[in-house]
């Protein structure tokens, strides 16, 4: 009983945040099986190797309600900012797209993403993210974006990092 009620408090101040556009219904999914099954989405999304699985999981977290497992936003907004795979990244902002979350987490890695992201089909996305948000903007002070610490994909590159043209080897001839 308690839970149901930290989750009405939870969804009332998000609907007073989020204005009257973006209104919070209180129905939500009282399963713990789809509970269980996001977290594993989540896992997935933070923790693989692969990036397929990692794209998989961006894509298969668009179909629960942000409302009801917010987690969901943030593990998004997580991937949007800091995968190393372009992919992974478009398919984070297109499930922020989708999801189209009054959170702050989400207008800030989607924000970012629109102006800084290396991958040009990333940034499109991002930009329809952000259009899809209206006109939801938040506090500054609001912006947080809490990532794992202990994060076993490999972040060889920043997605922000600046484009830089590759040259060609010069070839050395043994005589």
């Amino acid at each position: 009983m308690v839970n149901v009620f930290g989750a009405l408090v939870l969804l009332t101040q998000l609907s007073i945040a989020c204005g009257h556009k973006h209104a919070v219904v209180a129905t939500c999914c009282d399963c713990q099986e789809d509970s269980a099954k996001v977290e594993r989405l989540i896992h997935c999304l933070q923790t693989s190797h692969l990036w397929k699985v990692r794209d998989d999981a961006a894509h298969d977290l668009r179909q629960f309600s942000w409302k009801c497992h917010p987690g969901i936003v943030e593990a998004l907004a997580g991937s949007l900012l800091n995968d190393c795979h372009e992919e992974v990244r478009e398919e984070a902002a297109q499930s922020l797209t989708k999801l189209a979350p009054c959170h702050p987490a989400a207008y800030f890695a989607l924000d970012s993403a629109a102006c800084r992201d290396r991958d040009g089909a990333t940034r499109h996305q991002a930009k329809r993210g952000l259009k899809a948000l209206g006109s939801y903007r938040p506090e500054p002070a609001q912006i947080v974006i809490e990532t794992p610490t202990e994060l076993l994909v490999p972040t060889t590159t920043s997605p922000f990092a600046p484009m830089t043209s590759a040259k060609k080897p010069t070839r050395v001839e043994r005589r």
